[in-house]
């Protein structure tokens, strides 16, 4: 189903707003890591879907699914929920799964919060910058793609407040040099 949607996607996107892709080559082809937006909005979030051929596990905040139909649809489609105010030790838990399975997480909505910055920090593994932008002429959507960030060094760090708001200042600053 998730691949037939992806298709479905693609094609209303590509064919009625268009698409731009920009740093493409800096999204890694094997290997699991995290997906960090500037924003999410549901078409920019389809507008990501589309740029990246693999698929994308997103994270989603408990409290944008109160509606049990919604949350149900999310769930058939891999979606899992996660509260990113608080360390949640079963949402991180299923997060760490797809990243232990090389796949790709993100996080919806993408604010980044200090649950979301502990996350980064406690897998240890690479996160991608992305910035998707709407204009008013085609394309559409133009999605761009930073360099990719390894959090190794921090595998081993004793996690404080400080680190984790220097971790989300630092992806802050990488997001806000993608949109100049």
């Amino acid at each position: 189903m998730y691949k037939f949607l992806k298709i479905i996607i693609n094609l209303i996107l590509r064919s009625f707003w268009g698409l731009k892709i920009e740093g493409k080559q800096n999204i890694p082809q094997s290997e699991g890591f995290i997906l960090l937006l500037d924003r999410g909005r549901f078409l920019e979030c389809l507008a990501l879907e589309a740029a990246i051929s693999r698929r994308i596990y997103w994270a989603v905040s408990h409290l944008k699914c109160r509606h049990p139909v919604f949350k149900w649809l999310l769930l058939k489609f891999g979606c899992f929920f996660l509260d990113t105010e608080i360390p949640d030790t079963e949402g991180f838990r299923s997060a760490f799964t797809v990243l232990n399975r090389e796949g790709i997480i993100a996080f919806y909505p993408p604010e980044l919060t200090r649950g979301i910055g502990l996350f980064c920090l406690r897998s240890a593994k690479n996160f991608l910058p992305a910035v998707c932008l709407r204009q008013n002429t085609r394309p559409r959507f133009k999605v761009f793609f930073g360099q990719v960030y390894n959090l190794e060094e921090y595998r081993e760090a004793i996690v404080n407040v400080e680190i984790v708001n220097g971790i989300i200042q630092h992806i802050k600053d990488l997001i806000a040099e993608l949109k100049e």
